[in-house]
């Protein structure tokens, strides 16, 4: 009795922590005219936007050090990047307070068109320079 007892409770406890893995999934999509292109190399310095790595789709993460390039199915997604943005009148990266969220972004995505999101460097703004921005969008 003991033992049953205790295969259940082993059996219950490993469906708890498998529960999360199975109900979030990230709506990645094969390369290709049926799926969405989101880019975040190279950036535009000309224009102070930077680099990025996607490293959360709607809230769910990466495994490994992100990506910087996502195939994803139309619709509508919460992205979270890792900025590899310099100020650009310092010879170092800059250590500014940001606002919360300054890193994620709301973006509708359809298929076979390609988004561009990168790292906006706001010269102006002291407190938080940085936000991230879809800056181009191309078919």
């Amino acid at each position: 009795m003991k033992r049953i007892l205790i295969s259940i409770t082993l059996l219950s406890l490993a469906l708890l922590l498998s529960m999360p893995a199975m109900a979030e999934r990230i709506p990645f999509a094969q390369p290709g005219a049926d799926a969405a292109r989101i880019v975040g190399q190279p950036g535009d310095p000309s224009k102070d936007i930077f680099p990025v790595r996607f490293v959360a789709v709607n809230g769910i993460n990466i495994p490994g050090d992100g990506r910087d390039t996502l195939w994803l199915e139309p619709g509508s997604y919460e992205l979270t990047v890792l900025g590899t943005a310099r100020n650009p009148m310092a010879r170092r990266i800059t250590r500014a307070r940001h606002e919360p969220g300054y890193n994620k972004i709301e973006v509708v995505v359809e298929a076979g068109k390609v988004y561009h999101i990168g790292m906006k460097y706001e010269r102006s703004l002291k407190r938080s320079p940085y936000s991230t921005v879809l800056y181009r969008i191309t078919e």
